[in-house]
């Protein structure tokens, strides 16, 4: 069974036992001459009487020894696991892992053993992308740390129809799908739309996620093209599309194969900025709002006549 009294004690916590599974000492947090500071030794959780607030085990650590909540969450990990560092070791681990390129960081993420204790079960990669608990959970995504991978669940018609694995940076191929999904079918992020005066079409379910973040009604194809009932699904929500795919050769590729698919619809095309390859790639979320809903849209005819080059190479094959 996990008892926080140790855990309380390596953070240099004056406590004394309080009954009903409960310590209590002086709040770590204000001059406090009476005890005022509750924690559960069994949850980890706590609060103050005094008004300095409460959370779990993770927001604790991050407040006694003033770390980042990612770096706090690493901490108790290490706890959990007979390992923990001295703060100032802690410290100097979450300043290399910053240092170190992302693909190489993947060997030392840590993560929470007991999901009990704080939402935050997220690699590192998935955090420096700019996303945050509150997507993992709005999304219902989890992590399996033996092979660094974000489980996204997909939903379909009020159920859920398969499971899209993004694998950490550095791994190929970056997506994995459950056995038996039917990709060509599902359009991930639609499940989420609620009468929208316009859907979005990106390619992979981060894209999608991002740009939900902004408020954007978005839809993603999972894979390199939209398929006849991935259009005809689009069809039927009858409001104007905006293609918004990759800024690459396969994307220009993808955004072709789609006008032909969608011809007669109301179809408009977002070109991301010369530096941006996806929606991920503009961490801002202000920034984001403003390319989305700026000049980079253009009508279908516009975007076509902008690509020449490979429209001639088209008509000529």
């Amino acid at each position: 069974m996990i008892d926080y009294a140790d855990l309380c004690d390596q953070l240099g916590l004056e406590t004394e036992e309080s009954g009903n599974d409960e310590l209590r000492g002086p709040c770590p947090f204000h001059d406090d001459s009476h005890p005022s500071w509750y924690i559960n030794r069994a949850s980890g959780l706590w609060f103050c009487q005094s008004g300095c607030g409460g959370g779990n085990v993770t927001s604790l650590v991050q407040k006694s020894l003033g770390l980042t909540y990612v770096a706090a969450a690493s901490y108790v990990a290490d706890w959990h696991a007979g390992r923990a560092l001295t703060p100032a070791d802690q410290v100097a681990l979450v300043e290399k892992l910053k240092m170190m390129p992302t693909a190489e960081r993947t060997e030392l993420e840590t993560f929470m053993p007991d999901p009990r204790l704080t939402p935050l079960v997220m690699p590192l990669w998935f955090v420096d992308r700019g996303f945050s608990e509150v997507d993992w959970q709005r999304f219902g995504l989890t992590y399996d740390k033996s092979g660094g991978d974000v489980c996204i669940p997909v939903m379909q018609d009020g159920r859920q129809v398969g499971e899209i694995r993004r694998r950490a940076p550095g791994f190929l191929p970056k997506y994995l799908y459950s056995h038996g999904f039917p990709r060509a079918r599902v359009l991930y992020g639609e499940d989420r739309l609620r009468d929208p005066a316009v859907i979005y079409v990106v390619e992979g379910a981060l894209d999608c996620i991002w740009m939900w973040n902004a408020g954007f009604p978005t839809v993603a194809m999972l894979g390199s093209h939209l398929s006849e009932v991935q259009v005809r699904r689009l069809a039927s929500w009858n409001v104007p599309l905006i293609l918004a795919f990759d800024n690459d050769a396969a994307g220009e590729s993808a955004t072709r194969r789609a006008l032909v698919l969608v011809a007669g619809a109301e179809v408009s095309v977002l070109s991301w900025p010369e530096w941006a390859k996806d929606p991920q790639d503009i961490k801002d979320i202000e920034m984001l709002r403003a390319v989305v809903t700026g000049r980079g849209v253009q009508s279908w005819y516009e975007w076509m006549q902008s690509h020449p080059k490979e429209q001639r190479s088209m008509s000529n094959a």
